[in-house]
């Protein structure tokens, strides 16, 4: 990986294309910082704004090449919407168009954070055995002949 972040030029619209974001995505091992301009039909800005998406919050991340010659997509899946909120997206995930140019280091930065992601997942504690299973055992043979 190259030290720090990796930074990477995108595109995106919302769901009508009424409003189009254009920014820098800046992917880490630590996550995704989206610095982005929105405009209004492409004419009327709202200002530059920063979006942070840590690791803890990314459940996937996908590069999607596109058709030969043309440049493709970084996917996005957030574990929650509120994580969204200020970002276009669909079904709880963002989508990146990148161009041609920064495919190759739109791969590598994909891959360097689906390893960060996989680190993080691992290093959680393991989840909480189910209430019923701590009573579960011989007893339960004891308590059939009861009835």
């Amino acid at each position: 990986m190259k030290p720090g972040f990796y930074s990477i030029p995108f595109k995106t619209s919302d769901e009508h294309g009424i409003k189009s974001f254009t920014g820098v995505a800046k992917i880490s091992a630590y996550g995704v910082v989206l610095e982005f301009e929105s405009k209004w039909f492409g004419l009327v800005g709202d200002g530059i704004s920063e979006a942070r998406l840590p690791v803890s919050e990314i459940s996937d991340v996908r590069y999607k090449g596109g058709f030969p010659g043309f440049g493709g997509k970084i996917e996005i899946r957030t574990k929650s919407f509120a994580t969204l909120a200020s970002l276009p997206h669909k079904n709880g995930r963002i989508y990146l168009k990148i161009h041609r140019v920064d495919r190759e280091e739109a791969r590598a930065a994909v891959a360097e954070l689906q390893k960060a992601i996989e680190e993080y997942t691992a290093s959680l504690p393991p989840p909480h055995e189910p209430f019923s299973k701590l009573f579960a055992g011989d007893d339960e043979a004891d308590t059939e002949n009861l009835n």
